[in-house]
């Protein structure tokens, strides 16, 4: 006796796409958050501050999907940066601070610097007085001596005005003395007549009528 088969009831499944989107928004809006919380998770701490405006970028977009509530996530993560921006902001104040003997002897030594350093700022003050005084003193010689020398200038001008002037006298009186001169030189060369010879004249000159009558004659 043969048995029949009785195929199996297939059921049929109503194909609805809000589901299927529905599902995919929640699935992303998880690897959102999941890559969201992996990347802040494994950055150091004090770094965590610096991926603030990524991070916010992040839960903008997961907020945008409506089905889910971003809310919780938000507040985790911002409570995870915030102690995350106090340990940073410890961490930098340990790394700068240092122990009470060795801040004692540093400031110490500082403060003795900036004493010798304002002691030696005083001495460059006082030093500064005394070149600025000097300088004004300077100055005023400077201009008392311009002054002398704008007056020796006029004087020069004036003594040379003198001098061309003189010169030129002098050397018209040169050519009266040598004209004076020659006229001793000719005096000088003048023979010398006495008294008798004016008498001795006239007589020759008498002799000299006669015998030219005679001549005549």
């Amino acid at each position: 006796m043969c048995s029949s088969s009785i195929p199996a009831t297939s059921t049929v499944t109503k194909f609805e796409p809000d589901d299927l989107i529905l599902k995919a928004d929640r699935q992303r809006a998880k690897t959102l958050g999941g890559d969201l919380i992996e990347k802040v998770v494994k950055t150091p701490f004090t770094l965590v501050t610096s991926l603030r405006d990524e991070v916010e970028k992040i839960l903008q977009v997961i907020a945008q999907i409506k089905v889910v509530d971003a809310t919780p996530l938000r507040e985790r993560i911002s409570k995870y940066m915030d102690d995350a921006d106090r340990y940073s902001s410890l961490h930098h104040a340990f790394s700068q601070g240092i122990v009470s003997e060795v801040k004692e002897r540093k400031l110490t030594d500082a403060q003795h610097c900036l004493t010798l350093a304002l002691d030696s700022e005083a001495i460059k003050i006082n030093q500064k007085v005394a070149i600025k005084a000097n300088l004004d003193k300077a100055l005023a010689r400077e201009i008392e001596l311009k002054k002398e020398l704008e007056l020796l200038s006029m004087q020069k001008a004036e003594f040379t005005k003198s001098s061309t002037l003189c010169d030129a006298e002098l050397a018209q009186q040169q050519v009266i003395i040598s004209q004076i001169k020659g006229e001793v030189s000719e005096i000088e060369a003048t023979p010398t007549l006495e008294a008798s010879d004016g008498v001795k004249l006239r007589k020759l000159q008498g002799l000299l009528e006669t015998s030219k009558e005679e001549l005549r004659h």
